[in-house]
């Protein structure tokens, strides 16, 4: 075939990936073919060749990016442009000046959306191209994704910059995280699934049922000695992912603020060491043995020796405490004896702050639940009739340990157990679709098999008979997802997150109580 019947983009790949793979793998081609290839490779890297290209590509979309310019408001309205995999990237002055239908209806153009601080116009994967042209014909000189990035953060508002800031955080765990996810699921597969073709399980000869009589039935791992070895293999990656969490937090954290990673890294350790009482084995636990043998004893005072194994909050707030204590040394310790005091006066009291203050405020938030689940837990064990009731807020769903918790319930049966979730859509930094969405919250406790009633929770006689039909619910805890609206029945305070944890004023009072009555 001739060198004439490719096309040039076919010329120029196949040249780059000729060139690529010899570098790659000398040592498993031929002196002969190696010098036949090089050759080859010459010959399709003529200039000829680069000329061609040039000549078919330069230019290509440079009416369309004139028109984008003129459509974005013009040079002066752009502070930062660069470009990704498909889309361009512009940090603007003003965007209300960018004619978004004007845009979209140019032809390269795909789309536009604004997110993080910036105006985005997806190209596709010409992208490079009209990146180029786009340059070319605005005069403005791209800049790189980071600083793309960093200019951004001057058209986001506060919240906007706590999410930025959060997402950039947990970004780099997020594959940890599926990994785990994934395992765990699997392994739910292997010891969690009864299989009726499996057959029946049976113990010590006798044939199990539920409390009902229902037969139960044979799990996987019940009778497959290698998926039970393999169930058991896997509880490492899982473990190690979810019980060393907070490492990755803290070295995260010290990432995203251009702090020592290696410290963050420490810091992380000292909150699951082997020297702290598991934070799994916390509940338990009774406080009079946690007194007698997890404890710093200081003469004066005691601190408790309890690990954050899975929690997310007291890294979240340690690694922060280390990188701003950091920022601080650095800032007021000369620089010839920075070396040894910044990383002593950094780690130690951000340990300090994270075992004394952050970590109990971490351990506060998302326990309803868990109490909960100690206090049914008990009611079974000493046989007592009582019944335990708890209500958890949306917001508080994006905890982990309430899911935690949820599973705990789940597995000990605990039909004496209620939770009502109080889903108003609402948490104090806004709506909790956009911080963090929970939804769908019936369909994540039914799969972590709770009994769920979903009701109106303005409507007093569905929660009366929601509560009475929880009572009949036997084997599952039941939770009751309450929809209700924030503010009801209140014009000023409705799906208003102003109002979380504030109090009316004189005047709003007055006006409450007026379209109340």
């Amino acid at each position: 075939m001739s060198f004439e019947s490719y096309s040039i983009q076919t010329c120029i790949y196949f040249t780059i990936q000729v060139l690529e793979n010899i570098q790659k793998f000398p040592l498993f081609i031929t002196n002969k073919l190696h010098t036949s290839l090089v050759s080859f490779t010459i010959k399709l890297s003529s200039q000829a060749c680069f000329d061609k290209y040039k000549e078919n590509q330069m230019g290509k979309f440079e009416q369309e990016a004139k028109d984008l310019l003129q459509a974005i408001g013009g040079k002066e309205n752009v502070t930062a442009v660069t470009h990704c995999a498909t889309r361009m990237r512009f940090v603007l002055g003003d965007e209300k000046k960018a004619n978004v239908k004007v845009i979209e209806s140019i032809p390269a153009v795909k789309g536009t959306f604004t997110n993080s601080g910036q105006f985005q116009v997806i190209i596709g994967n010409v992208v490079p191209i009209f990146y180029n042209d786009f340059t070319a014909v605005s005069g403005i000189e791209g800049v790189s994704k980071e600083a793309a990035k960093s200019a951004a953060k001057s058209n986001q508002n506060v919240l906007q910059r706590i999410m930025t800031t959060l997402a950039e955080i947990f970004t780099p765990i997020i594959p940890a995280l599926i990994v785990g996810g994934l395992i765990l699921g699997f392994r739910n597969v292997l010891e969690g699934v009864h299989w009726e073709w499996l057959g029946q399980k049976i113990v010590d000869g006798v044939a199990q049922v539920t409390q009902d009589g229902q037969p139960i039935y044979n799990t996987i791992t019940d009778v497959s000695p290698f998926w039970s070895g393999v169930n058991h293999f896997l509880w490492l990656p899982g473990e190690a992912i979810f019980q060393f969490l907070p490492v990755g937090i803290t070295w995260s954290v010290s990432r995203k603020m251009g702090t020592s990673q290696i410290l963050g890294i420490v810091l992380g350790i000292c909150l699951v060491s082997p020297q702290l009482l598991n934070a799994y084995l916390v509940a338990s636990t009774s406080t009079e043995e946690i007194a007698a043998n997890w404890v710093w004893n200081f003469g004066y005072f005691t601190v408790n020796r309890i690990g954050y194994q899975a929690q997310v909050i007291p890294a979240l707030l340690a690694g922060l405490s280390l990188s701003y204590l950091e920022i601080f040394w650095r800032k007021h310790i000369p620089e010839v004896i920075s070396m040894i005091f910044v990383p002593f006066l950094s780690l130690i009291p951000a340990l300090i702050l994270a075992h004394t203050v952050l970590g109990p405020i971490g351990w506060t938030i998302g326990q309803g639940l868990s109490a909960a689940n100690g206090m049914a837990l008990s009611a079974k064990i000493y046989n007592n009739d009582f019944r335990v009731y708890t209500i958890l807020g949306d917001g508080e769903l994006q905890e982990g340990q309430v899911w935690e918790a949820a599973m705990t319930a789940a597995h000990y049966k605990l039909d004496n157990l209620v939770a009502i979730v109080d889903y108003n859509n609402l948490q104090i930094d806004g709506k909790v679709s956009d911080v963090m969405d929970v939804a769908p919250v019936g369909e994540k406790f039914k799969a972590f098999k709770w009994n769920v009633i979903e009701i109106d929770g303005h409507n007093y006689e569905e929660i009366i008979n929601a509560l009475d039909t929880a009572r009949t619910v036997k084997g599952q805890p039941t939770v009751i997802v309450a929809n209700t609206v924030k503010g009801k029945g209140v014009s000023f305070m409705e799906n208003n997150a102003g109002f979380h944890g504030a109090a009316p004023n004189d005047e709003e009072y007055k006006k409450a109580m007026e379209e109340l009555s």
